[in-house]
């Protein structure tokens, strides 16, 4: 919507370039029978170029005011930053974090199961970035695109939606640590591990990762 204003304006102000005086002649002059005695004043045709020139900004401002107000950035292009800011936010708050899972035997899940940290930790991100623009009346898509592990403790996800790109980073700042359950058998209490969770830190920057 807001690229109509702005289209609108830019038409406005390429009409003012051209000679108000020039434009009269060709458009209006033949409406009188002598055009040359009807035809306007030079300050009419200043005034006129004046306020095609005003109208011209009027409209392109608005434009710009309209994509704001609708996706958050005036080029009409939705600014993502702040959902990938507040997700990475919202993983390093919920710090420690589960990296794997287990089996109810006690038994790693990754023995039996393709999960890995990176798997475990892509799905967070994930979560992290549903409904990014809750108010939004079309809001933009926004997801993981890419995702590995630098090391055995950093994971590097590409995030983004319509040509922009964010690199997330986790960083494991621990090693993971057993988390256990029990379960009581007749009067006997049986302790299992349930997973493994990880204190961890955040960033983001523009680009791929």
């Amino acid at each position: 919507m807001g690229w109509l204003f702005i289209v609108l304006g830019g038409l406005t102000l390429l009409m003012s370039l051209v000679s108000p005086r020039a434009m009269w002649r060709m458009f209006a002059a033949w409406k009188y029978r002598d055009p040359a005695a009807n035809e306007p004043s030079d300050t009419y045709f200043a005034l006129q170029r004046a306020g095609a020139v005003v109208s011209g900004i009027i409209l392109i401002v608005v434009g710009f005011v309209v994509n704001s107000a609708l996706t958050g950035s005036a080029l009409g292009a939705p600014d993502l930053s702040p959902a990938v800011e507040e997700a990475a936010a919202s993983i390093e708050a919920q710090s420690p974090v589960r990296v794997e899972w287990a089996s109810s035997d006690g038994h790693v899940a990754a023995e039996f199961y393709p999960v890995t940290a990176l798997d475990e930790l892509a799905k967070l991100v994930t979560d992290s970035l549903e409904d990014p623009f809750p108010e939004a009346a079309d809001p933009p898509a926004i997801s993981v695109i890419d995702s590995h592990s630098a090391s055995e403790r950093e994971y590097l996800f590409t995030v983004g939606g319509e040509g922009d790109r964010f690199c997330l980073r986790i960083e494991l700042t621990a090693e993971p640590t057993v988390e256990t359950g029990s379960v009581y058998i007749g009067d006997t209490a049986q302790t299992f591990e349930v997973g493994r969770s990880a204190p961890v830190v955040t960033s983001v920057r523009d680009g791929n990762c």
